[in-house]
């Protein structure tokens, strides 16, 4: 073991599915000598046998030098100011990526990134701080994510899309090449985008079409 400590900032559902994968990372590889969960919202001590927390306690017995962190918030409203908190806090970030997801050199993945089981991503993908691709994703080649995305489960992005930070791409979407999502949109679960979506909206169908302004930024009600 490395003597490194892994933080997961929440202990909800995402959470456990984070925890999930870094023991199935830590039997492959040795990554970390213990995982906790930080959640100031949390009652009980432990969560699926983690220790569980409250920011403040951290910040009493933290070592800047091996501790590492990873948010897992499915709200990026939410997920972002956790990150300015813990970043002005000094907290040090890592990307969490499933082992039989393939990335080489020409992939570009920021901090904080977390990349779960079965996705398959084409060449020279670029993905931002804190975003989150759930299982069984498609990412052509060339596709950006900006900071803060989220992917639900099965979503298909066809080579050089776009998606602007904040952004929610419902499960099953599928998304043409080139097309460019604006920041701190929903797209909604199984649609079929085929034209540019501007900022700061709510989208969705097949074809997806542009149903409301995202005033919020909240996706799960």
């Amino acid at each position: 073991m490395s003597g490194k400590r892994l933080f997961i900032y929440c202990a909800g559902g995402l959470g456990r599915d984070v925890l999930k994968m870094a023991r199935y990372i830590n039997r492959q590889q040795g990554r970390w000598e213990e995982v906790f969960f930080i959640d100031d919202h949390f009652t009980s001590g432990e969560m699926n046998n983690a220790p569980v927390i409250r920011f403040e306690k951290y910040l009493k017995q933290r070592n800047n030098h091996t501790d590492e962190f990873v948010i897992a918030n499915g709200e990026a409203v939410y997920r972002k100011q956790i990150y300015q908190k813990l970043k002005e806090s000094g907290c040090v970030f890592t990307n969490i990526v499933h082992p039989n997801v393939y990335l080489d050199e020409y992939d570009f993945i920021q901090d904080g990134a977390i990349i779960t089981e079965g996705n398959v991503l084409g060449g020279n993908i670029h993905i931002g701080k804190c975003t989150y691709v759930s299982l069984a994703c498609i990412l052509g080649h060339d596709v950006v994510l900006e900071d803060f995305v989220t992917l639900s489960h099965d979503v298909n992005l066809s080579g050089s899309v776009h998606i602007g930070e904040g952004t929610y791409i419902g499960t099953g979407a599928v998304i043409r090449d080139e097309v460019t999502v604006g920041k701190n949109c929903i797209i909604g679960m199984g649609s079929l985008v085929t034209r540019d979506i501007p900022d700061n909206v709510v989208a969705y169908g097949s074809p997806c079409r542009v149903v409301r302004e995202n005033t919020d930024g909240i996706v799960f009600r």
